[in-house]
């Protein structure tokens, strides 16, 4: 994931710029895209996996299996962003080449 993202990351930063994007339709599409994901990877990623940010309840809760249980869903659900992110930029891969 992150040799992938860190590869989007530099091409945004210092390629992307050469490419019109406003060529057609599909170039336009494909920017947003690009952006979108550029985005999450930069700014959101980030806060999403901090552990401080995570709700984890652990203020003596005295049924350790919910907590744990929500710790696990909270996990599961960031593996689940990351993989529908990876998703998406496989998809315009093709198209980030200057």
């Amino acid at each position: 994931m992150r040799a992938v993202s860190k590869f989007l990351k530099q091409y945004v930063e210092r390629e992307a710029g050469d490419m019109d994007w406003e060529a057609d339709e599909e170039h336009r599409s494909i920017k947003k895209e690009m952006d979108a994901i550029y985005q999450w990877w930069t700014r959101d990623r980030p806060v999403e996996h901090d552990p401080w940010t995570i709700q984890w309840d652990i203020k003596g809760d005295p049924e350790v299996e919910a907590d744990v249980r929500r710790r696990y869903e909270a996990e599961e659900a960031l593996h689940r962003k990351d993989d529908e992110m990876l998703g998406r930029l496989i998809k315009i891969r093709r198209a980030l080449w200057s």
